[in-house]
C-alpha cells in the first residue's frame, strides 16, 4: 500500500512539473507566436529572394592497388600509406593546374562572380567540392553555379582533366618502370647463373644427393651409442656403490652384512647348511655332554662352513672391484666412439646447411628473375603499371532543382528554431520575473500562511457592485467558494477569540484588497457571523460606492468625536453585514488612525460585532495600514498573482512586523483559472463542481 501511494505521489509530481512548464509557456504564448511569425516570414523572404544555386556532382572510383612485383621499391618507389594516397588524389582533383585548365576552357573569368576577384582561379577552386564517400573507394566531385548546365559541364570537365592527368602519369610511371626493369634483368640473370653453378659444384664435390641418407644413419648410430653409454654409466654407478660399501666394512661380520654379499647364491647356500648343522648341534647337546665326540664333530663342520663363508665374501669383494674397472674401461671406449660419431654428424649438418643455403639462393634468384621477366612482358603489352586505378562511375547530370536555397528546409528550420527560441525566451523571462504566481512561491519565498486562493473572474465593465458583491450575488460560483475557504482558514487562525478585528491590505495599489475585503466580509456574514466592514482607506475610499451608501458620515466622524459606532454603521442588504463608510476625507489620516480614539473605537466595534474587517490603504505607500495593524488582531495581506513582486511583498510584511504587529496570512488574488493559466494547471478541477456562472474580472 505504501509503495502504491509513493508511486501515485511520484506520478503527481511529474504531472505537476509538466503542467508548470505548460503554464509558463502559455503565459507568454504571444511572445512565442511573434517570434515564430517573424522568423518564418524572414526566412521565407530571404529564401525567395536568394539567387538559385545549382550543384552538379560526378562520382569517381579511386582505388589503391598493391604492385604485383616483388621488391618493387627497387624499381620505382610508389608505395605509401593508403590514407596519404587518397588524400593526395583528392588534392589533385582540386589542384590549381587542373582547375585552371577548366577555368580557361569555359572562360569563367568573364563571369561577374569571378571578374572582380584578385585571384579568380582560387575563387573558382573554392566552388569545387571533393567529398569522399565514407567506407568506400568512391569520391564525389561537385561544382555549384547559378547556371545548371554550366555546373554540370564544369564538373565533368574537371573529371576529364583529372583522368587525363592520371593516364599521363601512368604512362610516365610505366615507361620509367620498364626502363629500370630492363636494366635489372641482365643482372638478375647473371646472379641466377652464378648461384646455380655454385650449387652444382657443391653437389659433385660432396655427393650432396646422399646427404639425407647418410645423416639418418649417423644419427641412428649416435642414438644407439648414447643408449649404450647411458646403460654402462648406470652399471658403473651401481658397481662403485657396492665397492665403496665393501671398502668401508672393517670386520668379516660387517662384510657379511653387506647386501651385495648377502645376495650371493654360494653364501646363501653356506648359511642354509650352517643352520642345519646348528640345529643338529642343538639336538646332540640334549643327548650328550659338551666336548663329546658327536658334538665336537658337528662343531668342526660349522667352523669349516664359517671359513668358507668368509672366503667367499672376500672373493666377492675382489670380483666387485674387478667388475668396476672393466666397466670403466668399457665406458671410456664408448665415449671415444661417441665423440667420433658426433664429429661426423656435425660435419654432415654443416654440409647440408651449406647445400640448403645454395638451393634457397638459386630458388630466390630464379623467382625474382622470372617475375621481372613476366613484368617486362606485361609492361610491353599494357601501360597499366600504377599503384592505383581510377574510374568514372557517374558523370555529372544537369541538376533540375537548385541546391540553394532549400526553401522548404529553411522554413522548417526557421519554424523549429523560432519555436525553441520562443519557448526558451519564455523561460528566461519567467526566471527574471520575481512576481508571486502560485502558492508554492508563497511557501518558498514569503513563508507566510496561505489563507486561500481567489481565481480571476470577468464582470461587466463599469459595474462596481457586480465586481465587489460576487460572493453574495453568485453564491454557487467558484469565486464564492474561494472566499468560503478563506473564511474557514481565517476562523481557525485564532479559534479561542470571540471577537476579532482584521486589517485587509496589500503591499502596493491595484491588487484587489478592497474587493477582497468586501467579499471576505460577505462570506463571514453568510457564515452566521455579525460582521462590520470598515472603509479605513481615508485617502481613496470606495466601498460606499459598491453598497450605494453616502460617505458623508463614517469613520472619520467617529474619530473626531462627532458620532458613535452605532450612528455610522449602516445595515446593508446582506444579512449580518454592516458597513461603516470612511466619512469625510481628513488632511491627516495617519494621525487620526494612530490616535487613542481609534483604540477606543476598535474595542467598541469588537464588543458590538463578531468580526471587524478594515479595508486599508497599501502598506508601502502610506503608514495608515501599519498603524491599524498594530491595533488589530492581525493583518491579511492580499497579493495579485503573477503581478506583485516578491520584494514588494516582503517589504510590506516588514512594515507590519517592524511595528510589532503580525501578518496572519496572505490571500493570493486574481489567480487565472482559464485554460493555460497558472491556476488552471495547478488546480485544474478545484472549483469546477461549483462553477455555474461565466468568468468575470475584478480590480
Amino acid at each position: 500500500m505504501v509503495r502504491k501511494f509513493a508511486s501515485m505521489e511520484h506520478k503527481h509530481e511529474q504531472e505537476y512539473g509538466l503542467k508548470h512548464y505548460m503554464a509558463i509557456v502559455h503565459k507568454r504564448i504571444w511572445l512565442v507566436i511573434v517570434i515564430f511569425v517573424l522568423s518564418v516570414t524572414g526566412a521565407a523572404i530571404v529564401s525567395f529572394k536568394m539567387t538559385p544555386i545549382y550543384l552538379a556532382t560526378a562520382l569517381l572510383r579511386i582505388e589503391k592497388t598493391k604492385p604485383n612485383i616483388v621488391a618493387i621499391q627497387d624499381v620505382y618507389e610508389i608505395e605509401s600509406r593508403a590514407n596519404e594516397y587518397y588524400e593526395t588524389q583528392h588534392r589533385i582533383l582540386k589542384s590549381r593546374k587542373i582547375c585552371k585548365q577548366v577555368f580557361d576552357r569555359f572562360s569563367l573569368g568573364k563571369l561577374e562572380k569571378y571578374m572582380d576577384r584578385s585571384d579568380p582561379v582560387a575563387s573558382f577552386i573554392e566552388d569545387v567540392m571533393v567529398t569522399p564517400v565514407h567506407d568506400t573507394y568512391l569520391v564525389e566531385l561537385s561544382f555549384e553555379n547559378e547556371n545548371a548546365e554550366m555546373a554540370a559541364k564544369v564538373a565533368n570537365a574537371i573529371v576529364d582533366e583529372y583522368m587525363a592527368s592520371v593516364r599521363l602519369e601512368k604512362k610516365k610511371v610505366s615507361d620509367e618502370a620498364e626502363s629500370k626493369i630492363s636494366e635489372r634483368i641482365p643482372i638478375l640473370r647473371e646472379k641466377l647463373t652464378g648461384s646455380e653453378k655454385a650449387l652444382r659444384e657443391f653437389e659433385v664435390e660432396h655427393s650432396a644427393l646422399s646427404f639425407d641418407k647418410r645423416r639418418g644413419i649417423v644419427y641412428q648410430t649416435l642414438s644407439s651409442i648414447n643408449a649404450q653409454l647411458t646403460k654402462i654409466n648406470h652399471e658403473i654407478a651401481a658397481a662403485r656403490a657396492k665397492y665403496t660399501s665393501v671398502k668401508e666394512a672393517k670386520t668379516p661380520d660387517e662384510i657379511l652384512a653387506l647386501p651385495a654379499v648377502m645376495d650371493s647364491p654360494a653364501i646363501r647356500a653356506y648359511k642354509r647348511e650352517k643352520l642345519l648343522l646348528e640345529a643338529q648341534r642343538a639336538a646332540l647337546a640334549r643327548k650328550y655332554r659338551p666336548g663329546s665326540e658327536p658334538v665336537m664333530t658337528v662343531e668342526s663342520k660349522i667352523e669349516v662352513i664359517d671359513k668358507k663363508i668368509h672366503e667367499e665374501a672376500s672373493g666377492l669383494a675382489g670380483s666387485i672391484h674387478t667388475r668396476l674397472e672393466e666397466k670403466n674401461r668399457e665406458s671410456q671406449e664408448i665415449t671415444v666412439l661417441l665423440q667420433k660419431q658426433e664429429d661426423l654428424a656435425k660435419s654432415i649438418d654443416a654440409k647440408m646447411s651449406r647445400y640448403n643455403s645454395l638451393s634457397k639462393e638459386v630458388e630466390g634468384n630464379r623467382k625474382l628473375y622470372e617475375e621481372f621477366v613476366q613484368r617486362q612482358k606485361e609492361l610491353q603489352s599494357s601501360s597499366q603499371f600504377d599503384p592505383g586505378t581510377v574510374q568514372i562511375v557517374d558523370r555529372a547530370l544537369v541538376p533540375a532543382v537548385p541546391a540553394r536555397p532549400r526553401k522548404t528546409q529553411n522554413l522548417l528550420l526557421a519554424a523549429l528554431l523560432s519555436l525553441l527560441g520562443g519557448v526558451a525566451l519564455t523561460f528566461v523571462f519567467e526566471h527574471l520575473d520575481d512576481s508571486i504566481k502560485s502558492y508554492e512561491d508563497i511557501e518558498k519565498y514569503i513563508k507566510l500562511p496561505l489563507l486561500g486562493v481567489v481565481p480571476s473572474v470577468k464582470a461587466p465593465k463599469g459595474d462596481i457592485a457586480e465586481k465587489d458583491l460576487l460572493a453574495h450575488r453568485k453564491p454557487k460560483s467558484n469565486i464564492s467558494e474561494a472566499y468560503r475557504n478563506i473564511r474557514t482558514s481565517l476562523l481557525y487562525t485564532s479559534p479561542n477569540q470571540e471577537s476579532k478585528a482584521y486589517v485587509v491590505s496589500s503591499a502596493g495599489p491595484q491588487e484587489g484588497k478592497t474587493t477582497t475585503a468586501i467579499n471576505l466580509a460577505i462570506a463571514l456574514a453568510h457564515g452566521g457571523k455579525k460582521v462590520l466592514l470598515v472603509d479605513s482607506d481615508l485617502r481613496k475610499p470606495r466601498i460606499h460606492k459598491t453598497f450605494k451608501i453616502s460617505a458623508d458620515k463614517g469613520l472619520t466622524n467617529c474619530l473626531v468625536g462627532q458620532d458613535s459606532v452605532k450612528d455610522v454603521a449602516y445595515q446593508t442588504e446582506i444579512e449580518n453585514l454592516s458597513l461603516m463608510p470612511s466619512g469625510p476625507i481628513p488632511p491627516n489620516p495617519a494621525e487620526l488612525l494612530d490616535s487613542p480614539r481609534m483604540k477606543e473605537l476598535m474595542a467598541e466595534m469588537k464588543e458590538s460585532y463578531d468580526t471587524v474587517i478594515f479595508d486599508s490603504p497599501p502598506l508601502i505607500a502610506v503608514t495608515d495600514a501599519a498603524v491599524l495593524a498594530a491595533q488589530s488582531n492581525g493583518t491579511i495581506q492580499v497579493i495579485w498573482a503573477g503581478n506583485t513582486s516578491r520584494k514588494v511583498v516582503e517589504l510590506g510584511r516588514e512594515r507590519i512586523e517592524n511595528i510589532g504587529a503580525k501578518v496572519i496570512g496572505v490571500i493570493l488574488n486574481n489567480m487565472r483559472v482559464s485554460r493555460g493559466g497558472y491556476y488552471y494547471y495547478y488546480y485544474p478541477r478545484y472549483y469546477k463542481y461549483y462553477s455555474t456562472q461565466e468568468e468575470s474580472s475584478q480590480d
